[in-house]
């Protein structure tokens, strides 16, 4: 058969197919026509009539019911704050002072037997460390003006600190517009004091001594005495040496944003140096630091630079003087930080014949890192650092920090008012995280201390407030 045959055949068979499809197709729609008259066919129930209109009263209902108040999601449970008085390290609270101002600094005794507190009333307070909040705080307490002079309206004490000899306290008063001024007052036992008199002692000013700082500095945030200047041990030696040098920190005279380091003779009221701590908006509250050795000084840099300048005090031998003077404050190393340094402090170790050498500095970064560097050397190395997770300080920063005088713990505080207790370890040269305690003050911590003779005992100021703690650490 040819191939004109096979297409022949092929077209024959379109028309029989296509009839074929048409049939179906007609069929299925009859079909369905059908089942739609039988469905209508079917009597309807007074079951029906009763849903039908039930749905329709359904729908009226639902039309004029207003829609119902969206679910409001049940919020947790607030945490349960614990009063810092009522935690298990609370140790004890110390007396505020007069009026509505705050507590502005705080400084314990090297034998750690009494607590200065200075504040915006324009006094000085002096309280035993021991006992319990529920004994009467047994407290001397003297106004800042001058002798046989009224007291004055602005006069702030900014800072206080104790001399070696366990009585002397050294102020920085800030006096409105008297400019600002350092003075010194003493412990001794009143001379018509009972026999066995529970506080035989009174507090007098040692007028001969203040001095003003308005030659060198526009505005006094801190003062320190050098408790390492002096040889013996005799009482007259101790209190002589409260008055070989003294350290401030403030504004430079004629600047806006330069702070700087002064000494001072506190015999004479005469500066002997002064050097550059910083420059920034918190250069007018920059603070010190003294190694407890005497051969360190730097400023607390407040979160204002990535970089603290630590200084070494240079001492020279006078004819006529047993122990070695002040010379001179000389730029000993810079130290440079991945983030802004919010605090520093010197760390002490034992060395031969019980002396006591600081040749370390801890130091704590807005990012929460906390390291210590070794200031020995010609160049500033890094030991070691526990870095910021450790804190979890993601929204609450380091605003301080403070070494014992051991140099083996280290407590930090941060913005959120949470104390975190470190122990460091001179081996090693490692830093730990031990515990922490939360909310230590209702808004902050404003500084901190530990106890000169025990590294188990820290004192902290509450920022803004009358709040003074101490606690077991």
């Amino acid at each position: 058969m040819s191939d004109n045959d096979g297409d022949g055949n092929g077209l024959s068979l379109l028309p029989l197919l296509t009839a074929v499809i048409i049939l179906i197709l007609s069929g299925l729609h009859f079909f369905n026509q059908g089942k739609t008259k039988a469905r209508k066919s079917q009597p309807v129930t007074t079951t029906d009539i009763a849903k039908q209109t039930q749905s329709s009263k359904d729908k009226e209902n639902n039309k004029s019911r207003p829609p119902p108040p969206a679910s409001k999601k049940s919020k947790p449970a607030p945490a349960k704050k614990i009063k810092p008085t009522s935690h298990p390290r609370f140790r004890r609270k110390f007396g505020g002072h007069s009026g509505n101002g705050p507590v502005l600094a705080t400084s314990i005794s090297p034998q750690g037997d009494w607590i200065a507190t200075s504040g915006d009333d324009a006094q000085l307070r002096i309280v035993r460390t021991g006992g319990t909040t529920a004994e009467k705080n047994i407290f001397l307490k003297t106004d800042v003006a001058p002798a046989n002079e009224p007291r004055r309206k602005n006069d702030r004490v900014r800072s206080v600190s104790w001399a070696a000899d366990n009585r002397t306290v050294v102020c920085a008063i800030e006096t409105g517009d008297y400019g600002s001024e350092v003075a010194f007052y003493r412990m001794r036992k009143k001379r018509d004091a009972a026999a066995g008199a529970e506080f035989p002692y009174e507090l007098i000013e040692l007028s001969k001594h203040r001095f003003s700082v308005d030659s060198k500095l526009e505005n006094l945030s801190s003062c320190l005495v050098d408790r390492s200047a002096h040889v013996g041990t005799t009482k007259e030696d101790l209190a002589n040496a409260a008055f070989s040098l003294i350290l401030t920190s403030g504004v430079s005279h004629g600047t806006a944003d330069v702070s700087c380091a002064v000494a001072w003779n506190g015999k004479t009221g005469s500066t002997m140096g002064s050097a550059k701590l910083g420059r920034g908006a918190g250069a007018a509250g920059e603070r010190l630091r003294l190694s407890s050795d005497g051969e360190f000084v730097c400023g607390r840099c407040g979160a204002s630079s990535t970089e603290m300048k630590i200084y070494r005090v240079k001492r020279k031998r006078v004819k006529g003087e047993v122990n070695p003077v002040f010379d001179k404050l000389v730029l000993a190393g810079v130290i440079t930080c991945r983030a802004k340094i919010a605090d520093v402090d010197f760390l002490t170790r034992e060395s031969g014949d019980d002396l006591r050498v600081c040749d370390k500095i801890v130091a704590c970064c807005v990012n929460g890192d906390v390291m210590v560097w070794d200031v020995s050397g010609q160049k500033p190395e890094k030991l070691c650092v526990a870095d910021g997770p450790c804190l979890g300080v993601s929204e609450s920063p380091p605003v301080e920090i403070v070494a014992s005088g051991d140099g083996k713990r280290v407590a930090v505080a941060t913005r959120d008012s949470g104390l975190h207790l470190f122990t460091y370890s001179d081996e090693d040269h490692s830093i730990r995280l031990d515990f922490s305690i939360e909310r230590a003050h209702s808004l902050g911590v404003a500084c901190m201390e530990f106890c000169p003779t025990s590294s188990d005992v820290l004192y902290t100021l509450g920022d803004a407030s009358k709040e003074v703690f101490s606690w077991n650490v």
